[in-house]
């Protein structure tokens, strides 16, 4: 066997090995997005319709329980009653009359006073509330949002890395081709 027939099979045999491995790296690229990009999906959208139907049934045949757990939270408010009386009796003549209507007027203008104080110091601690709760709602949607963009970053990184994986492979699968 001359050298340049060794040599031919050399070739033969790397461009072939190149384009197994060209090949192998453009399916482990495709695979790693794909996989990335369906586990972004179910992050982000949830599972689809059939999938989970398909899990359930799994399940269900193969004894196979899954523990959920839930949790809920009631937000009480409060509850405002004003009550207001008139406690002379009006008899008597005209001027007693009067009198009595006037110690009413008092009476019922000192109640709505205290029901009015009563009332804004109510409405304070509820403002007061309002203001905390919506703090602490946009406090915790902006943590939900940062771990988000964190969890979105690290699947770039995932899918920069398998289409890296795919270009690598495309290419030498070229080279491969072209020898």
């Amino acid at each position: 066997m001359s050298g340049s027939g060794a040599q031919s099979t050399l070739a033969r045999v790397s461009c072939t090995a190149l384009n197994i491995v060209g090949g192998s790296l453009e399916v482990l690229g495709f695979f790693v997005v794909a996989w990335e990009l369906a586990r972004v999906q179910r992050r982000e959208f949830g599972a689809p319709k059939a999938w989970t139907k398909l899990r359930v049934w799994v399940r269900q045949r193969f004894g196979v329980s899954e523990t959920v757990e839930m949790g809920a939270a009631i937000a009480g408010g409060g509850t405002v009653s004003a009550e207001l009386t008139a406690r002379y009796r009006i008899e008597g003549s005209m001027e007693d009359r009067v009198e009595a209507l006037e110690k009413n007027l008092e009476r019922l203008e000192k109640e709505v006073t205290q029901e009015r104080r009563k009332l804004r110091g109510e409405i304070r601690e509820v403002r007061q509330k309002l203001d905390e709760l919506g703090a602490q709602v946009g406090q915790e949607r902006q943590q939900a949002e940062e771990e988000r963009k964190e969890a979105l970053k690290s699947s770039l990184a995932f899918q920069w890395t398998g289409t890296g994986l795919f270009v690598v492979g495309a290419v030498l699968t070229t080279i491969g081709n072209i020898c």
